[in-house]
Protein backbone atom coordinates (compact mmCIF):
# COMPACT_ATOMS: atom_id res chain seq x y z
CA UNK A 1 0.00 0.00 0.00
CA UNK A 2 3.19 2.05 0.78
CA UNK A 3 3.89 1.65 -3.06
CA UNK A 4 0.85 2.51 -4.31
CA UNK A 5 -0.95 -0.53 -4.51
CA UNK A 6 -3.93 -2.24 -2.60
CA UNK A 7 -3.59 -5.82 -2.20
CA UNK A 8 -7.41 -6.60 -2.51
CA UNK A 9 -7.53 -4.96 -5.23
CA UNK A 10 -4.49 -6.34 -6.61
CA UNK A 11 -5.32 -9.97 -6.07
CA UNK A 12 -8.68 -9.65 -7.18
CA UNK A 13 -7.26 -8.44 -10.31
CA UNK A 14 -4.95 -11.11 -10.83
CA UNK A 15 -8.35 -13.38 -9.88
CA UNK A 16 -10.25 -11.92 -12.69
CA UNK A 17 -7.30 -12.35 -15.28
CA UNK A 18 -6.68 -16.08 -14.51
CA UNK A 19 -10.89 -16.28 -14.26
CA UNK A 20 -11.53 -14.72 -17.78
CA UNK A 21 -8.64 -15.90 -19.85
CA UNK A 22 -9.41 -19.76 -18.27
CA UNK A 23 -12.60 -19.31 -19.65
CA UNK A 24 -11.96 -18.05 -22.91
CA UNK A 25 -9.63 -20.96 -23.47
CA UNK A 26 -12.06 -23.71 -22.26
CA UNK A 27 -14.53 -22.04 -24.61
CA UNK A 28 -12.78 -21.80 -27.82
CA UNK A 29 -11.29 -25.55 -26.65
CA UNK A 30 -15.20 -26.73 -27.17
CA UNK A 31 -17.13 -24.41 -29.31
CA UNK A 32 -15.17 -22.54 -31.99
CA UNK A 33 -12.14 -22.36 -34.29
CA UNK A 34 -11.21 -19.29 -33.38
CA UNK A 35 -11.02 -16.94 -29.85
CA UNK A 36 -14.15 -14.78 -30.81
CA UNK A 37 -13.79 -12.11 -27.26
CA UNK A 38 -9.73 -11.84 -28.20
CA UNK A 39 -11.00 -11.18 -31.96
CA UNK A 40 -13.45 -8.45 -30.79
CA UNK A 41 -11.08 -6.86 -28.09
CA UNK A 42 -8.18 -6.68 -30.94
CA UNK A 43 -10.43 -5.21 -33.02
CA UNK A 44 -11.40 -2.51 -30.73
CA UNK A 45 -8.03 -1.69 -29.91
CA UNK A 46 -6.55 -1.67 -33.78
CA UNK A 47 -9.67 0.50 -34.42
CA UNK A 48 -9.06 3.00 -31.54
CA UNK A 49 -12.18 2.18 -30.31
CA UNK A 50 -13.04 1.53 -26.25
CA UNK A 51 -12.88 -2.13 -25.27
CA UNK A 52 -16.48 -3.11 -23.96
CA UNK A 53 -17.80 -3.09 -20.40
CA UNK A 54 -17.50 -7.01 -20.30
CA UNK A 55 -13.80 -6.81 -20.67
CA UNK A 56 -13.12 -3.88 -18.72
CA UNK A 57 -10.19 -6.34 -16.93
CA UNK A 58 -8.45 -5.82 -20.05
CA UNK A 59 -8.05 -2.07 -20.41
CA UNK A 60 -4.83 -2.25 -19.73
CA UNK A 61 -1.54 -0.65 -21.44
CA UNK A 62 0.73 -3.94 -21.05
CA UNK A 63 -2.09 -6.07 -22.55
CA UNK A 64 -3.07 -3.37 -25.09
CA UNK A 65 0.61 -3.10 -26.15
CA UNK A 66 0.70 -6.58 -25.89
CA UNK A 67 -2.51 -7.16 -28.27
CA UNK A 68 -0.50 -4.53 -30.87
CA UNK A 69 2.71 -6.33 -31.17
CA UNK A 70 3.59 -9.21 -33.26
CA UNK A 71 2.20 -11.83 -34.33
CA UNK A 72 -1.49 -10.01 -34.51
CA UNK A 73 -4.32 -12.31 -34.96
CA UNK A 74 -3.55 -14.40 -32.49
CA UNK A 75 -7.12 -15.10 -31.70
CA UNK A 76 -7.00 -17.57 -34.69
CA UNK A 77 -4.81 -19.60 -32.64
CA UNK A 78 -5.13 -22.35 -29.75
CA UNK A 79 -3.48 -20.61 -27.02
CA UNK A 80 -4.37 -23.29 -24.60
CA UNK A 81 -0.48 -24.83 -24.58
CA UNK A 82 1.18 -21.10 -23.94
CA UNK A 83 -1.27 -21.07 -20.89
CA UNK A 84 0.81 -21.07 -18.11
CA UNK A 85 0.35 -18.06 -15.49
CA UNK A 86 -0.33 -18.79 -12.35
CA UNK A 87 -0.92 -16.26 -9.02
CA UNK A 88 2.07 -17.05 -7.95
CA UNK A 89 3.87 -15.44 -11.15
CA UNK A 90 1.71 -12.79 -11.39
CA UNK A 91 2.37 -12.13 -7.92
CA UNK A 92 6.19 -12.01 -7.80
CA UNK A 93 6.84 -8.49 -8.87
CA UNK A 94 4.80 -7.35 -5.68
CA UNK A 95 5.75 -9.56 -3.67
CA UNK A 96 9.69 -8.58 -4.38
CA UNK A 97 9.32 -5.42 -2.69
CA UNK A 98 6.70 -6.34 0.52
CA UNK A 99 10.04 -6.47 3.03
CA UNK A 100 11.31 -3.35 1.43
CA UNK A 101 11.48 -0.42 3.83
CA UNK A 102 10.38 3.26 3.13
CA UNK A 103 12.93 5.04 1.38
CA UNK A 104 13.72 1.24 -0.81
CA UNK A 105 9.65 2.04 -1.67
CA UNK A 106 9.77 5.49 -2.37
CA UNK A 107 13.01 4.99 -4.71
CA UNK A 108 11.37 1.75 -6.48
CA UNK A 109 8.10 3.76 -7.06
CA UNK A 110 10.24 6.84 -8.38
CA UNK A 111 12.32 4.83 -10.73
CA UNK A 112 9.32 2.52 -11.98
CA UNK A 113 7.41 6.05 -12.64
CA UNK A 114 10.47 7.76 -14.10
CA UNK A 115 9.97 10.07 -17.30
CA UNK A 116 12.74 10.64 -19.55
CA UNK A 117 15.35 13.17 -18.59
CA UNK A 118 15.11 11.97 -15.34
CA UNK A 119 16.98 8.01 -15.29
CA UNK A 120 20.31 9.89 -14.30
CA UNK A 121 18.68 11.91 -11.14
CA UNK A 122 16.73 8.63 -10.52
CA UNK A 123 19.70 6.88 -10.13
CA UNK A 124 21.91 8.84 -8.38
CA UNK A 125 19.26 8.99 -5.90
CA UNK A 126 19.13 5.02 -5.56
CA UNK A 127 23.28 5.04 -4.92
CA UNK A 128 22.58 7.12 -2.17
CA UNK A 129 21.15 3.82 -0.29
CA UNK A 130 23.16 1.44 1.72
CA UNK A 131 24.47 -1.55 -0.21
CA UNK A 132 22.19 -4.39 0.81
CA UNK A 133 19.44 -1.23 -0.16
CA UNK A 134 20.69 -0.84 -3.40
CA UNK A 135 20.95 -4.57 -4.31
CA UNK A 136 17.31 -5.33 -3.18
CA UNK A 137 16.40 -2.12 -5.23
CA UNK A 138 18.17 -3.19 -8.33
CA UNK A 139 16.49 -6.93 -8.22
CA UNK A 140 13.14 -4.81 -8.23
CA UNK A 141 14.01 -2.92 -11.10
CA UNK A 142 15.27 -6.32 -13.46
CA UNK A 143 11.86 -8.06 -11.83
CA UNK A 144 10.04 -5.10 -13.17
CA UNK A 145 11.90 -4.49 -16.63
CA UNK A 146 11.08 -8.62 -17.43
CA UNK A 147 7.07 -7.50 -16.35
CA UNK A 148 7.55 -4.57 -18.96
CA UNK A 149 7.08 -2.33 -15.84
CA UNK A 150 10.46 -0.32 -16.35
CA UNK A 151 12.04 0.96 -19.92
CA UNK A 152 15.30 0.28 -21.41
CA UNK A 153 15.93 3.25 -20.68
CA UNK A 154 16.42 2.54 -16.83
CA UNK A 155 17.76 -0.86 -17.29
CA UNK A 156 20.99 0.83 -19.51
CA UNK A 157 21.62 2.96 -16.69
CA UNK A 158 21.77 0.22 -13.87
CA UNK A 159 23.75 -2.05 -16.40
CA UNK A 160 25.92 0.98 -16.41
CA UNK A 161 26.24 1.28 -12.86
CA UNK A 162 26.39 -1.70 -11.20
CA UNK A 163 28.57 -4.56 -12.72
CA UNK A 164 27.14 -7.38 -10.55
CA UNK A 165 24.14 -7.07 -12.05
CA UNK A 166 25.01 -7.67 -15.85
CA UNK A 167 24.74 -11.21 -16.36
CA UNK A 168 21.16 -10.82 -15.10
CA UNK A 169 20.28 -8.04 -16.99
CA UNK A 170 21.57 -9.75 -20.18
CA UNK A 171 19.27 -12.91 -19.34
CA UNK A 172 16.20 -10.17 -19.28
CA UNK A 173 16.92 -8.97 -22.57
CA UNK A 174 17.20 -12.15 -23.97
CA UNK A 175 13.59 -12.89 -23.03
CA UNK A 176 12.43 -9.49 -24.92
CA UNK A 177 10.83 -10.17 -28.74
CA UNK A 178 11.65 -8.28 -31.76
CA UNK A 179 9.75 -6.09 -30.96
CA UNK A 180 11.71 -4.56 -28.62
CA UNK A 181 15.31 -3.91 -30.72
CA UNK A 182 14.11 -1.10 -32.67
CA UNK A 183 15.90 2.29 -33.87
CA UNK A 184 15.06 4.20 -30.70
CA UNK A 185 16.73 1.54 -28.45
CA UNK A 186 20.25 1.81 -30.24
CA UNK A 187 21.55 5.24 -27.84
CA UNK A 188 20.60 2.84 -24.94
CA UNK A 189 22.20 -0.22 -26.10
CA UNK A 190 25.44 2.05 -27.14
CA UNK A 191 25.68 2.96 -23.41
CA UNK A 192 25.47 -0.48 -22.73
CA UNK A 193 28.11 -1.33 -25.14
CA UNK A 194 30.52 1.30 -23.85
CA UNK A 195 30.50 -0.65 -20.46
CA UNK A 196 30.81 -4.04 -21.79
CA UNK A 197 31.81 -4.26 -25.19
CA UNK A 198 32.13 -7.96 -24.93
CA UNK A 199 29.07 -9.13 -23.35
CA UNK A 200 27.02 -7.03 -25.17
CA UNK A 201 28.50 -8.29 -28.79
CA UNK A 202 28.03 -11.52 -27.47
CA UNK A 203 24.60 -10.78 -26.93
CA UNK A 204 23.21 -8.86 -29.90
CA UNK A 205 24.98 -12.00 -31.81
CA UNK A 206 22.87 -14.57 -30.27
CA UNK A 207 19.76 -12.54 -31.31
CA UNK A 208 20.51 -11.89 -34.62
CA UNK A 209 21.04 -15.20 -35.23
CA UNK A 210 17.89 -15.91 -33.40
CA UNK A 211 16.24 -13.91 -35.52
CA UNK A 212 15.18 -11.68 -32.87
CA UNK A 213 17.44 -8.27 -33.06
CA UNK A 214 17.83 -7.15 -36.72
CA UNK A 215 21.16 -7.05 -38.01
CA UNK A 216 21.02 -3.39 -39.06
CA UNK A 217 20.19 -2.46 -35.25
CA UNK A 218 23.01 -4.50 -34.41
CA UNK A 219 25.40 -3.16 -36.68
CA UNK A 220 24.28 0.48 -35.72
CA UNK A 221 25.37 -0.15 -31.71
CA UNK A 222 28.68 -2.19 -32.49
CA UNK A 223 30.23 -0.97 -35.41
CA UNK A 224 29.12 3.00 -35.16
CA UNK A 225 31.16 2.64 -32.01
CA UNK A 226 34.40 0.88 -33.24
CA UNK A 227 34.72 3.80 -35.68
CA UNK A 228 34.40 6.52 -32.93
CA UNK A 229 36.64 4.52 -31.10
CA UNK A 230 39.13 4.84 -33.75
CA UNK A 231 38.61 8.16 -34.66
CA UNK A 232 39.03 9.24 -31.09
CA UNK A 233 42.87 7.24 -30.69
CA UNK A 234 43.65 8.50 -34.34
Amino acid sequence: EQNGYNKEEVGKFIDDVITQTEDIIARVKSQAKEIKELKQIENCVVEGKDIPDEFLIWRNPRIINWIESQPIKLYKNDLSKYFYLSRESLNNVENISVSFNENERKILSDIISCIQGQEDARIEELKKLGQESQRKVCDAIISNFKADNIKLNIISRVYEEYEEFQLDIVAAIKLKNKSFFILSSVPLFKRMYQSNPEQISKLLNELVKQKICPENIKNKIVEDEKIAFAITRG
